[in-house]
């Protein structure tokens, strides 16, 4: 009997320590793992704009368009890259200003795939633009394209207010069907700080080969970043001076001892001849055109032959220290290029009777070095871009009202370049896309491109503290 009570309680024993077994082996099978629940439990997606791509931290910042705020997601090698085709590639690949669609694990914040959409567009170099600001409107060319509040402008990779960009800037955009999305800066903007000039003041200021504007005291001149030769001229005063200007960087342009007094009326004519060996008169007379040759101020008859070419017959009139003639004798069209006319409606032409040729103020090895075929003005310097030497009158004011400048207190302010004042200042109200520039000692100076509506009202803007 005491060997069955022992045997009963030994199965019982066996039969527990089984059942605890089975409880286990059934909890672990069903038990899901923890990796692949959260991998699959907190999907997510947005579609926005590739901000930065952050290839030592492994991180890709986005602005996200369903909340208009940036997204800074995690990448790994399990992340696919899609490019606009559809092929796989690699994150760092990824352009700021990009369109793209998202799917990320919003637990985590690791991004899981990233693709380029496909109906995103982009427009490089792009020269020839305005928006509103009241209209959330951007042009390019002819064409209009909405914005919205999120858009994504970066200069030099660091994120800024659309009103910051200015209309000398080259810039590369990014949209989706009529949107713009993104605005890169290509070449942005700096600044000419003339000094030292007040003989000049009343003639005119040229940078480059492209603007000629006023000149006046307290200049300002915003210019596309590269270098330039500055030249100004009052009467018989002449000064030049070649200046570096660097993206938002305000740079001084010293024009003492610069001038040359009671201008001489000669001029020194560079011959740009094509092909070579072409013979060239000028009054008659066989020249070496390999240097310059003077020539007394008036007209000149000018003659390039070559056998096998059609010879050219023309008429240069000299009227500035160093025009450039260009004659092509494979052209069968005459057509010359007039420089800007100044102030005083100086000019120098050349008009052939056959062929081409081409007078220029300047030779052709002094072109600045940014210099691009988009023909595009270098500096700011009335509404819609327009030379300023076009008659003030052709400027559209509205008298009655103001434009002012609270802030930032004691700055200088410059519209289009022209000192206005210690902000805070007001000003008569001008009409169209003008610049603001805001310029105060130790501080970076800053422009805002604003449009001036005629709405018979004032108009006050509070601009933010310039950086140190």
């Amino acid at each position: 009997m005491k060997f069955k009570r022992y045997l009963v309680y030994i199965l019982l024993m066996f039969a527990v320590i089984l059942m605890s077994s089975a409880c286990h082996s059934k909890t672990d099978i069903s038990k899901p793992d923890s990796t692949d629940s959260a991998e699959h439990a907190v999907p997510a997606s947005f579609q926005g704009v590739v901000k930065a791509v952050d290839t030592d931290m492994r991180e890709i910042t986005f602005v996200n368009f369903n909340y208009g705020s940036d997204i800074v997601l995690r990448y790994n090698d399990a992340c696919s890259v899609y490019n606009k085709s559809g092929s796989l590639t690699a994150p760092e690949m990824l352009e700021a200003g990009l369109v793209v669609q998202v799917q990320y694990n919003s637990e985590k914040m690791r991004a899981n795939e990233v693709r380029v959409d496909k109906d995103c567009w982009e427009y490089d170099n792009i020269v020839k633009w305005s928006f509103d600001t009241d209209k959330n409107m951007f042009s390019i060319s002819d064409k209009n394209y909405k914005y919205s509040d999120s858009i994504l402008v970066l200069n030099d990779g660091k994120t800024q207010d659309i009103m910051c960009l200015n209309q000398v800037d080259k810039l590369k955009v990014f949209g989706i069907d009529n949107k713009i999305c993104a605005v890169i800066v290509k070449e942005g903007h700096g600044y000419i700080k003339p000094s030292n000039y007040g003989d000049f003041v009343g003639g005119t200021v040229s940078v480059g080969y492209i603007v000629n504007q006023p000149v006046v005291e307290n200049m300002l001149l915003v210019v596309r970043e590269g270098i330039y030769e500055i030249t100004m001229n009052n009467g018989n005063l002449s000064g030049k001076r070649t200046v570096q200007v660097s993206r938002d960087e305000e740079t001084d342009l010293d024009m003492s001892g610069v001038v040359a007094a009671g201008a001489s009326d000669e001029g020194k004519v560079d011959f740009d001849i094509w092909p070579p060996g072409t013979d060239v008169y000028v009054n008659g007379k066989l020249i070496d055109y390999e240097e310059p040759l003077t020539l007394k101020y008036g007209r000149h008859s000018v003659t390039a032959a070559l056998t096998g070419y059609t010879t050219y017959k023309g008429t240069l009139t000299v009227s500035s220290p160093n025009p450039t003639v260009r004659i092509d004798l494979k052209q069968e069209v005459a057509e010359i290029e007039e420089d800007e006319e100044d102030e005083d409606d100086e000019k120098h032409t050349a008009k052939p009777s056959e062929d081409k040729a081409e007078v220029t103020d300047k030779p052709i090895e002094d072109k600045p070095s940014n210099s691009s075929s988009d023909n595009t003005s270098l500096a700011t310097t009335s509404p819609d871009n327009k030379k300023a030497t076009e008659d003030e009158s052709e400027i559209h004011y509205d008298k009655k009202h103001t434009m002012s400048v609270n802030g930032p207190e004691g700055a200088e302010v410059y519209l289009n370049g022209v000192y206005k004042g210690l902000a805070p200042c007001s000003f008569p109200k001008q009409i169209g896309t003008q610049t603001i520039s805001l310029s105060k000692e130790g501080c970076k100076t800053r422009s805002y491109t604003v449009v001036i509506n005629d709405d018979n009202q004032n108009v006050t803007w509070t601009f933010p503290e310039l950086d140190q």
